[in-house]
């Protein structure tokens, strides 16, 4: 029963009972690092203890030096770069707001919706920001090799969800959530859309057997995502939604090929000959000696 529930259940029941979690804790006066900061990991345990369990592929499971790589990323690759953005930048940025409301002379954002609205203007606004970051990290020459620390993994775990490089982080973070903060969201509402970001990013890349249905032409599912890791480039350059999918919908790059054995044929990560270090400090000069680390010159800044 329970393989039953993990299989349909498991993912839908995680989005809203991670929410609902945080908005508990929000209006019982927790502080808001401290929601996150738990919700995080009670999903990183969680995830990573069921994929031991209940592997859908054997051979995407990590290795040694991957899983310690990826620690040090989710201590301080997402980090560091978050907290620099806010010192330098949120002071800013709150009084360039302030000076928005004056000039248009009324607050931009709907501070007396529902929480649970306010919650999903948030997801609309910021997955619309995301799809096209996203897209331009692949699509652009020179920003494609930051991005590509995070598909540089043969193998498919919870934890490269949390593989990002700095730069990028630094980059993604400022652009994403300037817009919301420009408008006036409350800080109550990015601790709810981090809540869930984070909780789909850590399903999106479990390596659990689980179906999806309908959900799929709404929500970036762990199956939709695994194509998006496809070593092939014709199927990784697609699925750029982080939550939604409805923008690679609308914008024409939600691809699901019924055959998933194709995808465990051809495998994840990039391009074969590449020349991967997996160590930590291997992954942060990945970007500056990308073209030494490609298998040919044709395939260099792809």
């Amino acid at each position: 029963m329970f393989q039953q529930f993990l299989k349909y259940g498991f993912y839908p029941c995680s989005l809203v009972g991670s929410v609902a979690a945080a908005i508990f804790m929000i209006k019982s006066g927790v502080p808001l690092l401290v929601v996150v900061s738990c919700m995080s990991l009670f999903f990183i345990v969680t995830c990573f203890s069921l994929e031991l369990i209940y592997t859908e592929n054997p051979e995407w499971r990590f290795d040694n030096q991957e899983f310690r790589s990826d620690i040090l990323h989710a201590i301080f690759s997402n980090t560091i770069p978050t907290e620099v953005f806010r010192i330098l930048f949120y002071g800013v940025i709150i009084s360039l707001a302030t000076k928005l409301d004056g000039v248009v002379g009324f607050t931009l954002w709907p501070h007396k919706w529902p929480m649970l609205l306010e919650l999903l203007l948030a997801v609309l606004v910021i997955e619309f920001m995301s799809y096209w970051i996203h897209r331009l990290l692949h699509t652009v020459s020179f920003l494609w090799p930051i991005h590509a620390l995070h598909h540089c993994s043969r193998n498919y775990y919870c934890l490269i969800g949390l593989r990002k490089h700095p730069v990028q982080v630094l980059i993604t973070y400022g652009i994403r959530l300037t817009v919301l903060w420009l408008i006036g969201a409350p800080k109550e509402i990015m601790a709810l859309y981090t809540v869930l970001a984070s909780t789909n990013s850590m399903i999106q890349h479990t390596n659990i057997p689980m179906k999806f249905g309908f959900l799929s032409w709404i929500f970036a599912t762990p199956e939709i995502h695994r194509w998006h890791h496809s070593k092939v480039i014709n199927e990784s350059n697609n699925n750029y939604g982080d939550i939604l999918v409805i923008y690679d919908v609308l914008f024409g790059s939600r691809i699901l090929p019924d055959n998933m054995s194709k995808l465990y044929h051809n495998g994840m990560g990039l391009p074969d000959g590449t020349k991967v270090d997996n160590s930590y400090w291997g992954h942060l000069k990945m970007p500056f000696v990308w073209k030494s680390i490609q298998p040919d010159s044709n395939q260099a800044n792809k």
